[in-house]
């Protein structure tokens, strides 16, 4: 059964995915690959953020910063299915994956859809 997390739910995974990388990100030189995928990684999960919670702020990201962010999730949530298995129901890591899971399902689900929204809207404007 699927229910939709709170804001709360939300604010708070979301913002320990961010920290956690935040908190890798001086292990890494500026120039290196590893530190750009991890500034990216913070910006789309910011984005991601800000679309789950209906923040007014999502209403400023560009169809191409939505389709980053939704390449990130999507990467994020892959990781997460493949690492949840490996761990027994019940487990710390097993509850907490599948709260990320969880999350970033429905985050990805917002970003289609902010994204096709921000694609019909040009259309719109376009028509005009």
């Amino acid at each position: 059964m699927f229910t939709q997390p709170n804001p709360d739910e939300i604010t708070e995974l979301m913002d320990t995915q961010i920290n956690l990388c935040v908190q890798v990100l001086p292990k890494f030189l500026k120039d290196s690959s590893q530190y750009s995928l991890l500034i990216n990684r913070i910006e789309a999960l910011n984005i991601a953020k800000a679309v789950l919670l209906n923040d007014e702020n999502h209403i400023k990201y560009s169809k191409e910063q939505l389709t980053t962010s939704l390449e990130q999730v999507t990467t994020l949530l892959t990781k997460s299915e493949k690492a949840v298995v490996r761990f027994k129901p019940g487990h710390p890591a097993h509850v907490q994956l599948t709260k990320t899971i969880k999350v970033l399902k429905l985050a990805e689900s917002k970003i289609k859809n902010a994204t096709e929204h921000r694609i019909t809207s040009i259309f719109k404007h376009h028509k005009q």
